[in-house]
């Protein structure tokens, strides 16, 4: 039964990720989408999460081009690998960048209704992890005996 949850929140989580990290690497899919996020990014790289720490602002085209390609990657991981080391590896990246949104649009002060896709999107990067690290044992255990 934790398999099948596993196997559906990997695939529907995978698939958006892929989705929504190529808005931000290419104008192919949808230009309108592409040059509101690359204004969005222009507000997010002002406030970037690690700029405290590390004084460094990234500029907005690099950083929205970086995460877009590592959502493509980590959702395109979810999806095809069958390693699960590699799905919880990609699972905690897309779970850092998820939370940096959250944070920025926290921090710039968008309305909450603009981080709510990122909030549900966390949970079940959350619940995914959860059930990959806690039912994923046994499971094996018991195919073992």
């Amino acid at each position: 039964m934790a398999s099948n949850v596993l196997i559906a929140l990997s695939i529907a989580i995978g698939i958006f990720f892929v989705f929504t990290g190529s808005l931000k690497v290419t104008p192919a899919l949808n230009k309108q989408i592409h040059d509101e996020l690359r204004k969005d990014f222009g507000k997010y790289a002002r406030d970037f999460p690690l700029r405290q720490y590390t004084g460094w602002k990234p500029k907005s085209k690099l950083y929205m081009k970086t995460i877009g390609w590592f959502e493509v990657i980590c959702g395109a991981v979810l999806v095809f690998l069958p390693s699960s080391k590699l799905k919880n590896l990609a699972n905690l990246i897309l779970l850092g960048i998820i939370t940096g949104a959250i944070y920025t649009h926290h921090i710039i002060g968008d309305p909450i209704a603009k981080s709510t896709g990122a909030i549900i999107f966390w949970l079940l990067l959350v619940t995914r992890f959860i059930i990959a690290v806690k039912f994923q044992p046994k499971e094996r255990k018991l195919k073992s005996r």
